[in-house]
């Protein structure tokens, strides 16, 4: 329980998980076509009239040379997080399943966690949300271009789904932990992300991570079933089918180097993960992509082998460009609501959005692959005092629903001082703006005007550059000063097929019917978008009345009227007089505060504690909090 209460740190997060600083995210999706030899007869031929043709678009010879053939029922190709997901289901159904899997070891790219609208989790936590509403925030924030049955098949049903999966890890002993969204009122995040970890598998096997431990816990229920079974190191080559263009089954290449033919009787599922490491894919869907400083999955494992073999027998790709789910975690994985500057020097955007809006702005309004998070070593109360208004991956944390936004805050500034000690070259610290500035790669006397006139708009209340909301403008005082530094990379897998029911013999339009490749995909974290919160309680501003107390939100924000401002005047008197400053590269771990950061908000508990009276009372006294020092980031 304790554990729970902690949260997961960043540190654990990725222990043994083999990720490296950032992740192609760009999700193609296939539907289905006429399947036949006409196909790929007619690709030749264009190819050989001298037409350049992409990889995808050019059936290779049919392999003939099969040196075993193994029979089966269910063929999945991957052991990711949907490959061991299908596989126990289907061998829970009593149906034979073989898994191949290119690699020696499962490929979940993932950090342990699934969003579901419901769950027996989130019933314990008495947290419900409205499916109309969040349904249409997440088409909307996809820009209208997703496959709305598809959603709205992840709104009915993901609570069986999860509840499924709760079941399995409490069998192997593991804990559920629900994460805390976003407060924002333009990008709402709901709390309904659950982190499972501490199971008994991965006890027992230091190299299991919160990043793997499901797709270990899929394949050891799967093998309880007696019928199932699962090869390493066998990468599939070619897709099989039958004379009416059906999917029959699979050739795949062992450690041999020859061809073992799997024929599959009820059906093959490509589960293979996307194409991160295939720049022909990206360079023709998602360019996009190319900006990013970094990719994630050092494994390097998503070459995009699904899609090809799919193309190859007639599936077709969805219109591009493709999706992408990009996370500033490249440099500082840290990043809060301050100044982003890039290296010219200049503000580009409105910094208090999600982790998406902040990558892309990053790479098309900043124009660059990186850019600095400035802030002052106040920064961890002006976190917590935006937090109540906004929020989401990296500017919160990975924490439990009932901590606290203090608790948050005083995680990353644990990883700002870590940053500083052990990876310099994304955090800095400097006394002065001057002494900052020329640690870091800008144009110095540009920043210096930005500065100056971000601080010129905290002052007035407004930003009218980019119209970020009053309560997230953050001046930078005089004093030691830091920086982080914030880079872009593409965060998972988001290539995936049109249709995810079926991938048969099909028709052109995506219309699944008779054959046998299924693509199915466990109802996992939010595909490409986090989902919105409809608690985020926020009222217009109006002065209380004297006497008035103020209401509370469910997670113990204040609220309405009273709240509203009372917040506001927290905030304010949480910020005020503090002098050092920051700069971050973006990356963020879980901790404790320390003794120092601990005195800090204790004072900060004083002044707010005295505050309080005081409003209540009618005898609002100004107060001056001790001095504190300044940090600023890189954030790419």
């Amino acid at each position: 329980m304790e554990e729970l209460k902690k949260g997961i740190s960043r540190r654990n997060l990725l222990k043994g998980a083999t990720l490296s600083a950032a992740g192609v995210a760009a999700l193609g999706m296939f539907g289905c076509s006429p399947a036949g030899g006409s196909s790929s007869s007619s690709s030749k031929s264009d190819a050989a009239a001298g037409e350049k043709k992409h990889t995808w678009e050019v059936a290779p010879e049919a392999i003939t040379d099969i040196a075993e053939t193994v029979e089966t029922e269910v063929l999945v190709i991957g052991a990711g997080y949907s490959g061991t997901c299908c596989a126990l289901n289907a061998a829970q159904n009593g149906v034979k399943v073989t898994l191949v899997e290119k690699d020696g070891v499962p490929n979940g790219h993932g950090v342990g966690g699934t969003g579901a609208i419901a769950s027996k989790a989130l019933d314990a936590l008495d947290i419900h949300f409205d499916k109309s509403i969040e349904m249409e925030r997440w088409v909307s924030t996809c820009g209208n271009r997703c496959r709305e049955s598809l959603v709205a098949k992840w709104f009915r049903e993901s609570e069986r789904c999860m509840n499924w999966l709760l079941d399995l890890a409490e069998s192997d002993g593991a804990k559920c932990m629900v994460t805390v969204g976003s407060n924002s009122t333009v990008h709402p995040e709901i709390d309904c992300y659950h982190m499972i970890f501490g199971g008994n598998l991965a006890k027992e096997n230091e190299a299991i991570s919160i990043a793997t431990y499901i797709e270990y816990l899929f394949i050891a229920k799967a093998e309880e079933t007696g019928n199932f079974e699962l090869v390493y190191n066998m990468p599939a080559q070619q897709l099989v089918t039958n004379d009416k263009g059906e999917v029959t089954g699979a050739i795949c290449k062992n450690e041999e180097g020859k061809y073992v033919q799997y024929n599959a009787s009820k059906g093959v599922v490509l589960a293979t993960g996307d194409v991160s490491y295939n720049d022909e894919y990206i360079n023709e869907f998602a360019p996009i992509a190319n900006k990013v400083m970094t990719r994630l999955c050092s494994d390097q494992g998503n070459t995009g082998d699904g899609h090809n073999m799919a193309a190859w027998v007639g599936g077709a790709f969805q219109d591009g460009p493709w999706p992408t789910m990009m996370h500033p975690q490249a440099a500082a994985v840290y990043h809060g609501p301050f100044l982003f500057v890039n290296p010219k020097g200049k503000r580009f955007m409105n910094e208090a959005t999600w982790v998406q809006g902040k990558c892309v702005g990053t790479m098309v309004n900043g124009g660059a692959d990186h850019c600095w998070s400035i802030f002052d070593s106040n920064f961890e109360a002006d976190n917590t005092a935006s937090l109540e208004f906004g929020g989401g991956m990296f500017w919160d944390s990975f924490r439990a629903v009932g901590t606290t936004a203090a608790d948050a805050s005083a995680s990353h500034a644990k990883t700002v001082k870590e940053g500083v000690e052990k990876t310099p070259d994304n955090y800095k610290v400097a006394d002065t703006i001057d002494e900052l500035l020329k640690q870091l790669d800008v144009d110095v006397d540009e920043a210096k005007k930005t500065i100056e006139r971000y601080n010129e708009i905290c002052k007035k209340g407004e930003d009218t550059d980019f119209y970020k909301e009053s309560h997230f403008l953050f001046p930078h005082r005089a004093g030691p000063l830091l920086r982080n530094q914030g880079c872009s990379w593409p965060a998972r897998r988001c290539w995936r097929y049109r249709d995810f029911r079926q991938l048969r013999g099909c028709q052109r339009r995506g219309r699944a019917h008779q054959g046998s490749v299924r693509h199915r995909q466990l109802l996992r974290r939010y595909v490409r978008v986090r989902l919105p919160d409809q608690h985020s309680g926020q009222q217009p501003w109006s002065l209380p009345r004297r006497g008035q107390v103020p209401r509370r939100t469910a997670r113990g924000r204040l609220r309405g009227a009273v709240g509203a401002q009372t917040s506001r005047r927290l905030a304010m008197w949480a910020r005020c007089g503090l002098a050092s400053r920051f700069a971050l590269k973006s990356g963020a771990k879980r901790g404790g505060a320390t003794q120092a950061t601990s005195a800090r908000r204790d004072a900060v508990l004083g002044c707010v504690r005295r505050q309080l009276e005081a409003l209540f009372s009618g005898t609002v006294q100004k107060y001056t909090p001790p001095r504190a020092r300044r940090l600023a980031g890189l954030f790419c």
